[in-house]
């Protein structure tokens, strides 16, 4: 990787099917991958193609992976405090919506230790659950009832978590606006997935997209198929 930016956007013009990335992790050392696809990771997050964007956020979540499956935790950490600077602090709500969304899927993908995350992650998907967009509260109730509040690190009697944890989604249920309260209240009986009650439009072009991004690593390149286009705004 000589030049791995001039790469990307010789790629990019060329129509390059960027979930491609999220395969050819593998084939690179930790290194590489934290100094060059990271910073195309990231890049693509703020890209004007929707799907690009959701495959950047689940590009993200692997490179974090890889970082943690190969012991280089300070090279973890120093992504990590990139993404709350970048995400969580970001000043339009689409981009703290991504934050939230990208501490779900490292959640739910197990890519780094639950006490990692509780240390260095939790903290700041917590504070966005006083986020004035009510966009973004509702994305950070999916995330502690769908994923996070299902782990048993969380749920062990004693845990130092659970009761910040219990705390915020109370506040999430006492929400003025419909949506959080919904999705921070409400479970399936006897199943561990939540009821998400009348999805918007946008919200159904998102589940549909990740659900497709998260198949890529499964489906030969010639089998993968772009989702329908949506309103899925730009970062920034």
């Amino acid at each position: 990787m000589s030049n791995p930016m001039a790469y990307f956007m010789l790629a990019k013009r060329r129509g390059f099917h960027f979930r491609q990335l999220i395969l050819i992790i593998e084939l690179y050392s930790h290194y590489d991958v934290y100094n060059y696809l990271r910073q195309i990771a990231l890049t693509l997050c703020s890209d004007k193609v929707s799907e690009v964007r959701w495959i950047s956020y689940k590009l993200v979540v692997e490179i974090l992976q890889k970082m943690y499956a190969c012991g280089a935790h300070e090279l973890g950490l120093n992504f990590i405090n990139e993404l709350i600077v970048r995400f969580c602090h970001c000043p339009k709500w689409v981009g703290r919506q991504a934050f939230a969304f990208i501490c779900q899927a490292i959640v739910e993908e197990d890519c780094m230790p639950m006490d990692q995350f509780a240390q260095h992650l939790l903290p700041s998907l917590l504070s966005l659950s006083l986020d004035p967009v009510a966009n973004v509260r509702v994305l950070v109730a999916k995330a502690l009832r769908q994923s996070v509040m299902e782990k048993a690190y969380f749920k062990e009697p004693g845990s130092a978590y659970l009761d910040e944890l219990e705390e915020t989604v109370m506040a999430l249920q006492a929400d003025k606006d419909r949506d959080p309260f919904n999705h921070s209240s409400l479970r399936l009986s006897g199943v561990g997935s939540f009821l998400f009650l009348i999805p918007s439009r946008t919200e159904e072009h998102e589940r549909r997209n990740l659900m497709q991004v998260g198949r890529a690593r499964l489906l030969p390149a010639e089998r993968q198929r772009a989702p329908q286009a949506g309103e899925v705004p730009v970062l920034w």
